[in-house]
């Protein structure tokens, strides 16, 4: 092997290992790119969860408050049933 051929291979060799870090740079880049947009979609999921359980919550309370009132209002008013049986 001469020095033209030692050369010469090893810029194929340079060529080839920089075509190979280029196609890698670019793969990590849309690797980054979808990692970013799936820990959006995480986080838009997981405001979405909080929300509902907020609802969920409000909506339990409003329950509970309601069955709180007609409890009280069953207690304090005389069972017109009970009067109609007497009669």
């Amino acid at each position: 092997m001469n020095v033209e051929e030692l050369r010469s291979q090893t810029r194929t060799v340079l060529e080839q290992t920089l075509n190979q870090l280029q196609a890698a740079t670019l793969l990590v880049a849309e690797l980054e790119s979808q990692v970013s947009e799936a820990g959006k979609t995480v986080q838009h999921l997981s405001q979405i969860i909080d929300q509902f359980i907020h609802e969920q919550s409000e909506t339990s309370l409003e329950i509970e408050s309601n069955e709180g009132i007609q409890e009280t209002r069953s207690n304090s008013e005389p069972d017109s049933t009970d009067s109609r049986s007497d009669e």
